[in-house]
């Protein structure tokens, strides 16, 4: 699947197209399995329709919020620029507090409306990871089998207990493996690597209707959500422990010479060949020996225009190799990107990813993405995000000491 599709001047990113299939689809399926009356169901599903829209509008909004300058300059390249963790912790917050706002119209028991909104997000969420799965070729069988879970409880529930008590249950299950799977596996949430303090929040939202729905005293609740607060500390502290044991010890592992190839710190970067703009074939692997940066960018990406022209500064004061991949796939011509280049006066290769294969090969997602690697073919330094030339140097050092 291509990261983007060009409809005249707009640029329409993959996942943000996925994302609402998946919710359309979870919203279809609540319909059809929904045990409530027709007029409760049909005050449901305008409910939760309009939360899904808001969740969609809000991640556009949040982008904006946080890029407001460059959208003064260029809306459409802010828009089309992919969304981080940041993005969703303001779109969830926006969707929240619309659901508040809105739910204190309708007489619909507190209960129903978190249990619908839970099956529809697990639902939707397990179709988006089968997307992934069908065309990106990755899947993450825990997270998906969490997933699954989830939804068969909700249904099991449902008929045999109230659903605030369901809800709490599930929230508690959900923030608890969410928590638990980093140590495992790598897992994402609609292509968004959410933080262990999120899922932690999840959590503690699910203890307290727990403990709402066991009608449990205000200072009882208090107390106890003081304790699972410190308990859910502990564990993200634990967890980030084992995430840097983990690390050390790869490191360690890699110091005997078992290092092997991957997309992690210390591994062997995975060798790719492309032609350049001046038709020329370059390899990763022509450079071993040499101090390589890999740059992935994109002509619409802001913040990939703001560090090029420190790009080419650091390569005429190094000397490092660049290769700067283009995500050629979402552009509108090549034509374009060799306009582009001419204007800031780059100088550095420019190698076109046509097929978005070198992109699903380093899973891609915010741009830019910067990978630094030493002369042995091992990857020392990665980042999202614009680098100015003052961090490109430094990083650069670190590999010549």
């Amino acid at each position: 699947m291509p990261s983007a599709w060009m409809l005249g001047p707009f640029v329409l990113k993959s996942y943000i197209v996925v994302l609402i299939i998946s919710f359309l689809l979870a919203v279809l399926f609540f319909r059809f399995t929904s045990p409530h009356s027709k007029n409760a169901q049909k005050v449901l599903n305008n409910y939760i329709e309009s939360l899904v829209l808001t969740l969609v509008v809000s991640i556009f909004i949040a982008k904006i919020i946080l890029h407001f300058p460059l959208f003064t300059e260029d809306p459409m390249a802010v828009l089309a620029h992919p969304s981080d963790a940041n993005v969703f912790y303001i779109a969830f917050s926006f969707t929240i507090l619309f659901g508040i706002w809105k739910w204190r119209k309708i007489k619909l028991d507190v209960g129903d409306v978190l249990l619908a909104c839970i099956q529809i997000f697990a639902v939707a969420a397990f179709v988006y990871e089968i997307a992934q799965l069908l065309w990106e070729n990755k899947v993450n069988i825990m997270y998906i089998t969490v997933l699954v879970v989830l939804v068969i409880l909700s249904f099991l529930f449902r008929r045999k207990i109230s659903s605030l008590f369901s809800a709490s249950i599930l929230l508690m299950i959900w923030g608890s493996t969410q928590l638990i799977l980093p140590i495992i596996t790598e897992t994402s949430l609609f292509q968004y690597t959410v933080a262990p303090a999120f899922y932690s929040v999840i959590f503690l939202v699910g203890f307290t209707l727990f403990m709402l729905s066991k009608r449990a005293g205000v200072k009882n609740i208090a107390v106890l959500i003081v304790l699972a607060g410190m308990f859910l500390w502990a564990v993200v502290d634990f967890i980030g422990e084992a995430e840097q044991r983990i690390a050390t010890k790869n490191i360690k592992s890699e110091e005997i010479g078992s290092r092997g190839i991957g997309l992690d710190i210390g591994d062997i970067a995975p060798d790719f060949s492309l032609e350049t703009l001046n038709g020329e074939k370059l390899s990763l692997s022509e450079y071993r020996g040499q101090v390589v940066m890999i740059n992935f960018w994109a002509t619409w990406c802001p913040p990939c225009r703001a560090e090029m022209p420190d790009m080419q500064k650091f390569y005429e004061k190094s000397d490092i190799v660049i290769l700067a991949v283009n995500q050629t796939k979402s552009e509108t011509s090549i034509g374009k990107v060799q306009d582009f280049t001419k204007k800031l006066g780059i100088t550095y290769p420019i190698l076109l990813d046509e097929e978005g294969e070198i992109d699903r090969l380093y899973r891609i997602q915010p741009l830019p993405t910067t990978y630094m690697i030493d002369p042995n073919g091992v990857i020392r330094f990665k980042t999202y995000g614009p680098m100015n030339y003052d961090m490109m140097m430094k990083e650069y050092r670190k590999l010549n000491e």
